[in-house]
């Protein structure tokens, strides 16, 4: 879960945390963790077998199992995505960011220029919050996503070009 610390800048915060603002009115300071805004519904139990294995990008939660603590973080579950993905944990505990434009091309491109920024597939109303707070990830790893996640992800180039898995 993130939480609205102050325009445009969000911060990882418990479940806990975000249930407890949604209870006290501020419905609309938290997301879940693809940037889809939070509406205090609890996260779905992963069922059934993990749908990606562990080829270029783990995924996590249910039969796909945890991301190594130390090293990786679980990111991207909501309701509308039921498994995430292991991504590297940076100092900040987050994998490393990226932005599309809001007209077009990357409003912050990935340190690594092979990399590609992902964005997951959420709801319109969401999609310039997700556009805005995506991942960086390698090349096969964000194609890899884009065709087994499900709840969807989408690959663009360091040019903001979607690239198709």
């Amino acid at each position: 879960m993130c939480v609205q610390k102050a325009t445009e800048q969000l911060v990882c915060a418990g479940s806990a945390v975000c249930r407890a603002l949604w209870d006290l009115g501020a419905k609309s300071v938290c997301r879940y963790a693809d940037k889809s805004a939070y509406d205090n519904q609890a996260l779905p139990v992963p069922t059934g077998p993990c749908p990606g294995g562990t080829i270029f990008q783990r995924l996590c939660g249910g039969a796909c199992g945890a991301c190594d603590p130390v090293y990786e973080v679980c990111t991207g579950r909501s309701p509308l995505h039921p498994f995430g993905f292991c991504a590297p944990a940076g100092l900040s505990g987050a994998a490393a960011p990226c932005a599309l434009a809001p007209g077009g091309g990357m409003a912050l491109p990935c340190a690594f220029p092979d990399d590609y920024c992902g964005i997951f597939e959420v709801p319109v109303a969401d999609a310039p919050a997700a556009a805005a707070y995506g991942i960086c990830l390698s090349q096969p790893g964000c194609t890899h996503l884009a065709a087994v996640l499900p709840g969807g992800i989408r690959c663009f180039d360091q040019a903001g070009h979607e690239v198709g898995p």
